[in-house]
């Protein structure tokens, strides 16, 4: 849902399965980024340039997945996801939630058929 519209376009949707689709979003998306986050991480603390004659151990995204692997398996990747997993499922449970709730209150406050108005309010 873009905006709050007040005529449901099928049967509107109740604010427990708007945080369901939140907390299910926020699983999801950490799933798939946790392995990024990995290598993120582990290129914020190499203290080392990536490049150059005193250059790191990590020097690229391919290059650090294969030395990684290589030298801890693929289960490095996963490292901190059980905390960080619930950390993302409670922050989309809360964003969808609240989303919901104030494109609804601002559609109360801001009744109107203009375009320009409801484009405003869907902001």
């Amino acid at each position: 849902m873009v905006g709050y519209h007040p005529e449901a376009i099928n049967e509107p949707l109740t604010s427990a399965e708007y945080s369901e689709a939140g907390l299910a979003s926020g699983i999801v998306t950490r799933m798939i980024i946790q392995p990024l986050d990995v290598l993120k991480i582990r290129f914020q603390l190499q203290e080392e340039p990536i490049r150059g004659k005193r250059s790191g151990k990590y020097k690229g995204v391919l290059q650090s997945i294969f030395l990684i692997t290589r030298e801890e398996g693929a289960n490095a990747f996963w490292k901190g996801h059980i905390p960080a997993q619930g950390l993302s499922a409670m922050y989309g449970l809360v964003q969808f939630s609240s989303f919901e709730w104030m494109s609804r209150e601002a559609g109360k406050l801001i009744p109107s058929e203009d375009p320009a108005v409801r484009s405003t309010s869907d902001f």
